[in-house]
């Protein structure tokens, strides 16, 4: 049975040096004046030091100090994970104080391109200042990831990209105060099927994962999650590189039908009309609160641009990661 509903939020479709007269040396100058700061030294401090110990008690002082301080900015930070030394961009939100935990997303490349395109295209940038989360855009390897027989360096040699994503997601947690109930994952394309990788075998740390012109390369035999876990992908109908219908790999509709089975998913589909043929299709009745979905857009394999279907920055942050915690 097919409902149609309205997007959550309100969105729509489109969418920082002389002596003093009368002394005979300089030492009778500091005499009074130590004996008078010494006492107003120590009066400050018992003024000061209870109100640091409250504010302390109070849980005020601010964790980005008290953890080597994440600040305001963009700035690529390195970790050690497998005998190699391995990149993150880091895009922390002009609103984080570091005073309260803030959700985090980590955002993939495709195949041959890189974290700092990534950052340029796929919108979560900007999202992340509007909306006050902190975005992480991982490198992979050879500008590849290993994911499920897809693709390039990182497939060829084995690459343990779980085992890096999940540092990354360590690392910031270490730098600064994220809600590590509320951690997402999205990509494009080899990044997408990364996503997918992700939700399959790290459901105990992404609490919703959002694929973009990928489908799930792998069967429920090898996809199985700790726990149900939202994962809703985005695919243009016209994309000649992996394409809607299947070839090398399933379908768009397929992949949406195998997170339903791993999801234990019920019923019918809810059902938002997009212009022409689109559309995005929600099983929302599915184990453990989890969804399964699929945007089916008006565009080609980079689903960010050349369609005004909607923006899927603002879809996946308002409709996919937001009303979704870890259990």
């Amino acid at each position: 049975m097919r409902t149609v509903k309205r997007m959550m939020n309100g969105f729509l479709r489109l969418n920082s040096d002389g002596r003093r007269p009368g002394l005979r040396d300089e030492s009778q100058a500091g005499r009074p004046y130590r004996r008078f700061a010494g006492r107003g030294l120590a009066l400050l401090g018992v003024i000061i030091l209870p109100a640091i110990v409250a504010t302390a008690a109070w849980g005020l002082w601010p964790a980005a100090a008290s953890q080597s301080g994440l600040v305001p900015g963009e700035t690529t930070r390195t970790i050690t994970i497998g005998g190699r030394n391995r990149t993150f961009l880091l895009h922390v939100p002009p609103s984080y104080t570091g005073l309260s935990s803030v959700p985090l997303v980590l955002d993939l490349h495709g195949l041959s391109s890189n974290s700092g395109q990534q950052a340029g295209l796929s919108g979560f940038r900007g999202k992340s200042d509007e909306a006050g989360f902190i975005v992480a855009w991982p490198q992979g390897i050879g500008n590849s990831w290993n994911a499920f027989g897809c693709c390039g360096t990182a497939d060829f040699f084995n690459i343990d990209d779980p085992a890096f994503l999940r540092a990354v997601v360590a690392r910031i947690s270490q730098l600064g105060n994220i809600d590590r109930s509320r951690v997402y994952i999205t990509g494009l394309s080899n990044g997408g099927f990364m996503t997918h990788r992700m939700a399959c075998v790290a459901a105990d740390i992404f609490a919703a994962a959002a694929p973009v012109s990928a489908p799930l390369n792998t069967s429920t035999a090898t996809c199985r999650p700790s726990r149900q876990i939202t994962v809703v992908a985005f695919h243009g109908l016209n994309d000649g590189i992996v394409p809607y219908n299947g070839g090398s790999f399933q379908s768009a509709q397929n992949s949406l039908t195998t997170w339903a089975s791993i999801d234990g998913c019920v019923g019918g589909r809810t059902v938002l009309d997009l212009p022409g043929p689109a559309m995005c299709e929600t099983f929302e009745t599915c184990n453990g609160g989890s969804e399964a979905g699929l945007c089916s857009l008006n565009s080609g394999h980079i689903a960010y641009t050349g369609q005004t279907d909607l923006n899927i920055a603002d879809y996946i942050w308002d409709n996919v990661f937001s009303p979704h915690t870890l259990p």
